[in-house]
């Protein structure tokens, strides 16, 4: 899957007010519903405006209305699923905004053909979304129609997801508009989001492709991307915001992912126990074992009816994770992933997948193999005697941390297979440290409490112990930050964020962490 580089740097300066958090931080903070992530839980409704440019070819509206429905394959039937029944997305396909020549400068884009994060092109798609919006609001679209939730599972003044499709040659992007207008507002203002009908617009998901609108919208729930924007390697494999090429069978999101946005039920085991793990696609629990910032995520992954169709077989995903090296939650810090990403150092990454057998992907190129990322019975990753840290002389599969190669004394074995079931047994030394004591939500936000399952008996974790949200109160941000800004664009698409999460019945992921 090709990876293109980055182009372009733009200076800006930044205003940010108190408690906000950046865009796309894969919820290092989580005080920023409504401007900075879209609400994760409940019903939300999204506008998708299609632009067509004539001497493109034209959209086919009757397969994007399908897409963008709740069918099979469709656009809300994977978040459906992928939240495990906790978000739900209705999708209004607007007419075609049409232009008779490419509404960008001609003079700097005589084919209107935009180069992967050309700063070029920033302010006039700014200008184009504006008319577009203006178009469809002309033809009598009522925007706060499009504003039935938010934090709090009601309307609040901002829309629940913009998106736009293009039939001319592009990628995809998510960005915060209200950081880059200067111009109209629509609201007789100058600058920051769009306003109609009394709703702000902040943020907008584009892409040339309907399906990679799937992985842009990802941003605005609050994802960054997880794969490699230098192209050195592949990146996070199973995740729709990894390595996944926009065929038509999208993958799940990865485990750390859904847990991290509060989707996934999750049994954090701090002592030796054997666990029946059944498919995660139909909202069974994740292992999470270790305590932040390094640990281990184990997951049941295989092909379901509405993810991972392509994979040829079901196994076990262990994955490998550093928050330390993840998102922070300062405003601003997107534009920096684009320098440094978290999955830049393959022997360093924010989230790696641990290989069962064989070499690592990068080492050994190829697409993804059940039998490579996969385990099954007989299956083990265990500690590494040699101490030598992970790196490109010693990329050895093990439980050891990344730097320095510390053991962790943890040891996970997968026993044996039953259907679509797998016995794993999670060996934990003694002194692998208990949940931390609950602390509270900081004001104003909204988080699940994150429960440890403490075994009772050798099979099966049962006992809970509250946990708290995982994260303190959110200190003020300083008031100006000058940034070099990057696109984001994943592999032909972009990136950008937003998420919110509620408590719910199931125990589930934290939803944030204190910022690193």
């Amino acid at each position: 899957m090709k990876r293109f580089g980055y182009i372009a740097t733009l200076a800006a300066l930044l205003s940010a007010p108190p408690a906000r958090a950046d865009f796309a931080d894969h919820f290092a903070r989580r005080t920023d519903v409504p401007y900075d992530k879209v609400p994760s839980r409940g019903h939300s409704k999204v506008l998708v405006i299609p632009i067509e440019v004539a001497g493109f070819p034209t959209i086919d509206m009757d397969q994007l209305r399908s897409f963008f429905g709740n069918g099979p394959g469709s656009f809300g039937e994977y978040w459906s699923v992928t939240s495990h029944g906790l978000y739900s997305v209705e999708a209004t396909v607007a007419d075609p905004v049409q232009y008779d020549h490419c509404p960008l400068p001609a003079a700097t884009f005589p084919d209107c053909d935009v180069s992967r994060g050309d700063p070029a092109a920033l302010g006039p798609a700014i200008d184009v979304m504006r008319d577009a919006l203006s178009q469809v609001h002309a033809r009598g679209v009522n925007f706060k129609d499009f504003d039935v939730n938010g934090a709090t599972g009601t309307s609040d003044g901002t829309i629940d997801g913009f998106l736009l499709l293009t039939n001319t040659p592009f990628g995809g992007i998510a960005l915060p508009i209200f950081e880059f207008n200067t111009g109209d507002n629509l609201d007789g203002g100058t600058g920051g989001a769009f306003v109609l009908d009394g709703v702000q617009v902040p943020y907008v998901a584009v892409g040339g492709e309907m399906r990679v609108l799937l992985h842009e919208f990802g941003h605005l729930l609050g994802f960054t991307d997880i794969y490699d924007e230098n192209d050195a390697w592949g990146g996070v494999d199973l995740s729709l915001m990894g390595n996944w090429d926009y065929d038509a069978n999208p993958p799940l999101l990865d485990a750390e992912s859904r847990y991290r946005i509060g989707w996934a039920p999750t049994l954090d085991l701090d002592k030796s126990a054997t666990v029946k793990l059944s498919p995660s696609e139909a909202g069974n629990p994740i292992l999470k074992i270790g305590s932040d910032p390094e640990y281990f995520l184990v997951e049941n992954r295989g092909p379901g009816s509405a993810t991972d169709k392509d994979l040829s077989g079901r196994g076990i995903a262990i994955y490998h994770v550093d928050r330390s090296v993840g998102p922070t939650g300062d405003q601003g810090g997107f534009a920096f992933r684009l320098i440094n990403c978290v999955e830049c150092n393959e022997y360093h990454p924010y989230i790696l997948n641990e290989v069962a057998r064989g070499s690592f992907r990068w080492l050994d190129p190829g697409h993804f193999a059940v039998s490579q990322e996969l385990y099954g019975p007989g299956d083990t990753l265990a500690p590494d005697p040699s101490g030598q840290p992970f790196s490109a002389t010693h990329a050895v599969a093990s439980t050891n941390a990344y730097d320095g190669g510390e053991s962790t004394g943890i040891t996970i074995e997968v026993l044996d297979q039953s259907g679509d079931d797998f016995d794993v047994q999670v060996t934990v030394p003694s002194t692998t440290p208990a949940c931390a004591a609950p602390q509270p939500c900081p004001a104003g936000s909204v988080c699940p409490d994150e429960r440890c399952f403490v075994p009772s008996d050798a099979t099966q974790p049962t006992a809970k112990r509250g946990c708290g949200c995982g994260g303190g109160a959110d200190p003020l941000l300083p008031g100006l930050i000058v940034v070099g800004l990057y696109f984001f664009f994943p592999k032909r698409a972009s990136k950008a964020a937003l998420a919110w999460s509620a408590a719910s019945s199931l125990p589930r992921g934290p939803f944030s962490s204190n910022s690193k």
